[in-house]
């Protein structure tokens, strides 16, 4: 699945030849129209629409939803089709239509995912969506991809082609617009009022690229306001796209290839004011060639957002995860084995419990008082030694859970902190894993709760408890009384396959817009002095509802899809009770079984049969039951096992430089620059060396920020790195820092990464109510159980120097944990000030210094400047102030374009002091 997005973009972008040998973008028009005639009859066009060639747009397809719904779509693959976001709002699973231009004609085909290249929560925004399909085309005549659009080809006044299967004899409802303006002979009118019914045959029509300030219109009830800088505007007055057209393609021609522009997400409808006329005023179209630029666009790296579905993605998804639940034979397996253990005692003692009821109605009908005692108290221990054994399952389930969830945290934040992956998952791209916090807490804590307490103790018991009672069962109601249950629970399970699938889907939808609420509210916390001296308290407000509005919509639609799958479950559970007298029926009336008992035994007979096929029933509804919550859950399991997906794609050779390079890490063939270390780097006089580096940004690689730099400095060397906002200075950091790759080129370090401390622009320090000790000391963890006193008059001596000794008395002393988080105490000042001190308590041999004193005075910054060059720091800076220059032997002017300049500036004496004057 991850490979396959890839070789879609690569496989479409160039005008590659298919598997078939048809050629994208090329079209066969059939000259014979007799096809469409006995459709069309004396139809009227859509808004002068013309009826498609058969043959003439091959990759056109219709998008049909089960509730009616419809849109329109675009084969870029054999496996994929383009179509609009907003499409894939509505309820029901989609369907495909294909291979011709009649509806009637078409084939049909399922749709197994669909991934969304945008921003998922915006209706409108980035409105694109790739359906994969169920089985793979077979190209033909009438059967083809259509082109990706690789740059913005478009230009303004140009003719394009837009197609679709909108609807036809358009009229118009009743209309509440301002008649009060008599500029204009026409008013917009919203969709919901225009009426109509879906073209039997496609149809085309022909619109112009116009200005995008043409789709910025602000008056009332407009419905094609360009909200997006990727997108297009267009249409021509009478004619364009209408309802029913969205996801349509826009199309135009290049070295006779049809290439797709764009993707038809909106309109604006105007009507006449006296209701004569509807007419199509313009159109925005999503701009397809900002999502695919090249192979790495935004739609390789957006893979994981899609939406989720039970089925066989699930099951792949659980067996990824099993790994981790049962890393090794430890407290996991341990309680599993417990928790099944007293799950087989419970159904034992069940079994003799379910007879009580029939051995008292013997004992009370031949009122037999030693009997009726008898039972009585035997029945006391029975259900003791039940409610015992069902508190111990409890108490082994939620230990199992406790164990569950130790075992994948562990598991998953050793991989989330290793190879920079939580770097690259949070600053340059997520590949659609969207909050990777909710991921590692509140859904890992959700499936292990489900795993240990649901599902472990039924999938364990379950063939065994529905078997044996199944032979009981055919024991006394012959196979016939069997074949009822086996129905009933195959009826059952099929239902549940298809009240399954929505909730799967809406669930993780709502986990995701949870995790978006909440992250809203993080931020407002983190940030929320900047906001209120913004006066922000309405905008906040706003914003907070707004997002909180999407998590609204989605559960209520959460809700509403669970109705019928709550009806069916509970339907089910209680029926199960009717249908046991049915196979009562069956021995006593049918069969005469019991012919020859008593009054008294057959009634305990019955008892005791009802017990049976009751608990056969029950077995079974509790499978049913259990796979209503997974599938509840299964979306859920699928976000856990992207995220492990995405963290072991992430390896030392992919993106990430490294210091040495591994073969076996990297399957692919070697990326053409390595980041080497120079053997015995540590005795040469050289920190670091650039070659001819040349980097771009990780997410663009067409983005390029620097080309061709040489740089070399040595020890004693303090390099100042100097140019305008955006030029480029923090991610020349990063790359040094080994965060970011080079396309070209070489860097030879000679100064490994233990020896290297990043003060990055904004202060960070981590929350938790650490001591000032341990927050000096970071990154190093300070033993847990002994004080550690190591350079301690250091560390009071440069928080004097620096005027923040009064941090001590604050804290109660340098060991003693806080009662407060530092980020939301300290000001910046102070903190910038502090991280200081971090400088010389680890002591490396190169500090680099991300406008690290952009937030002190002149004075406080020469300061801590002086006591860098005292201790022998080298240091390499980022930053704006021209008093930097002081402290630096060469600055490194970066021109913002791919350029810079190397000046050599004021030189350090032997004594260590800056020689300038001030």
């Amino acid at each position: 699945m991850d490979k396959k997005v890839i070789y879609l973009i690569t496989g479409c972008w160039i005008f590659f030849q298919g598997s078939d040998g048809f050629s994208c973008g090329v079209a066969s028009a059939l000259e014979d129209r007799s096809h469409v005639k006995k459709w069309m009859g004396n139809q009227d066009r859509i808004i002068n629409g013309q009826n498609v060639l058969l043959g003439h747009h091959p990759w056109l397809v219709k998008i049909c939803f089960s509730h009616g719904f419809q849109c329109t779509g675009t084969i870029i693959s054999n496996l994929h089709v383009l179509t609009a976001k907003h499409c894939m709002e509505s309820y029901g699973d989609p369907q495909v239509l294909y291979g011709h231009v009649v509806i009637e004609e078409m084939q049909k085909i399922n749709v197994t995912f669909v991934y969304y290249p945008g921003r998922v929560e915006d209706i409108f925004g980035s409105d694109i969506a790739i359906l994969e399909l169920s089985e793979s085309l077979e190209f033909s005549e009438l059967v083809a991809p259509i082109c990706l659009s690789r740059s913005s080809e478009l230009q303004m006044d140009e003719t394009a082609v837009v197609a679709g299967f909108g609807i036809m004899f358009i009229k118009v409802g009743k209309v509440k617009a301002d008649r009060t303006d008599n500029e204009t002979e026409f008013v917009p009118v919203r969709p919901v009022n225009v009426v109509g019914v879906p073209t039997s045959v496609a149809q085309w029509n022909k619109v112009r690229i116009i200005e995008n300030t043409e789709c910025r219109c602000k008056c009332q009830n407009n419905e094609a306001d360009l909200r997006d800088l990727n997108e297009i505007c267009a249409g021509d007055f009478m004619s364009g796209t209408t309802i029913g057209d969205s996801g349509g393609p826009l199309m135009i021609i290049r070295d006779n290839r049809w290439i797709l522009s764009g993707i038809t997400s909106r309109g604006r409808l105007l009507v006449k004011k006296d209701n004569s006329t509807v007419v199509f005023d313009k159109g925005v179209y999503t701009d397809v060639s900002y999502f695919f630029m090249d192979k790495e666009s935004v739609i390789t790296k957006k893979k994981f957002n899609r939406d989720y579905t039970f089925g066989w993605e699930f099951f792949k998804s659980l067996y990824k995860l099993f790994p981790y639940f049962y890393p090794s034979w430890e407290w996991a397996f341990v309680f599993t084995v417990v928790v099944v253990g007293f799950r087989g005692l419970s159904e034992f003692l069940t079994n003799h419990i379910g007879n009580i009821p029939g051995d008292m109605y013997l004992a009370l009908i031949e009122k037999d008082k030693h009997k009726f005692w008898h039972t009585f108290i035997n029945a006391v221990l029975m259900y003791v030694a039940k409610c015992g054994t069902l508190a111990l399952i409890n108490l082994a389930a939620w230990f199992l859970y406790i164990a569950y969830r130790r075992n994948l945290v562990y598991l998953l934040h050793n991989r989330y902190f290793r190879n920079n992956v939580y770097y690259r998952l949070n600053c340059v791209n997520s590949e659609g894993i969207d909050n990777p916090d909710q991921r590692l807490t509140q859904d890992i804590e959700k499936i292990c709760n489900l795993l240990a307490t649901t599902i472990i103790p039924v999938t364990f018991a379950a063939p065994f408890v529905i078997g044996y009672y199944t032979w009981k069962t055919w024991k006394t109601a012959g196979a016939l009384g069997v074949g009822f249950v086996y129905v009933f629970f195959l009826v059952g399970t099929i239902a549940n396959r298809f009240l399954v699938i929505p909730l799967t889907k809406w669930s993780a939808r709502v986990e995701k817009s949870e995790g978006d609420f909440r992250y809203k509210h993080v931020t407002v916390r983190e940030n929320a002095e900047s906001s209120i001296l913004y006066n922000a308290e309405k905008f906040e407000n706003n914003e907070c509802n707004r997002i909180f509005d999407v998590l609204l919509r989605k559960q209520f639609q959460n809700i509403v899809w669970r109705l019928p799958a709550d009806f069916w479950q509970q339907f089910f559970d209680y029926f199960g009770g009717i249908l046991s007298y049915v196979i009562q029926y069956l021995p006593i009336i049918v069969l005469g079984t019991y012919d020859s008992k008593s009054p008294a035994e057959l009634s305990q007979t019955i008892s005791n049969n009802a017990f049976v096929y009751i608990y056969l029933v029950n077995s079974f509804t509790t499978v049913t039951d259990m796979a209503i919550n997974v599938g509840q859950m299964a979306g859920i399991f699928q976000r856990v096992a992207d995220f492990i997906r995405f963290t072991e794609e992430v390896t030392p050779g992919e993106g990430i430089p490294n210091e040495s390079f591994d073969d076996s890490n990297y399957p692919e063939p070697k990326p053409p620059v390595v980041v080497e270390r120079e053997p015995g780097a540590l005795a040469s006089d050289v920190l670091f060396e650039l070659k001819n580096v040349s980097y771009s940004l990780p997410a663009d690689k067409n983005y390029l920020l620097m080309n061709n730099l040489n740089l070399r400095l040595l020890r004693g060397q303090n390099l100042l790195i100097s140019g305008p906002s955006g030029s480029g200075k923090s991610s020349l950091l990063r790359v040094l820092m080994r965060l970011w790759n080079i396309n070209s080129g070489t860097i030879t370090f000679g100064v490994t990464k233990e020896h290297v401390l990043h003060l990055p622009q904004r202060s960070y320090f981590p929350t938790g109510r650490l001591s000032l000790h341990q927050q000096i000391a970071f990154p190093v963890r300070l033993p847990d159980t002994e004080q550690t006193y190591r350079d301690i008059g250091m560390i009071e001596e440069a928080l004097t120097k620096l005027k923040i000794s009064h941090l001590i008395e604050k804290c109660g002393g340098l060991d003693t944990p806080v009662d407060f988080e530092w980020q939301e105490v300290l000001s910046p000042g102070e903190l910038q000030r502090l991280s200081f001190v971090r400088l010389l308590y680890h002591r490396p041999i190169l500090a680099i210094l991300d406008e690290s004193t952009n937030a002190v005075s002149v004075d406080a910054e020469r300061i801590m400047y002086q006591i860098l060059i005292d201790s022998g720091i080298n240091f390499i800076t980022a930053g704006h102030r021209s008093s930097l220059e002081h402290y630096h032997s060469y600055e490194l002017k970066l021109d913002g374009k791919t350029g810079y300049q190397l000046n050599s500036l004021h030189p350090i004496d032997s004594s260590g002091t800056v020689v300038t004057e001030f």
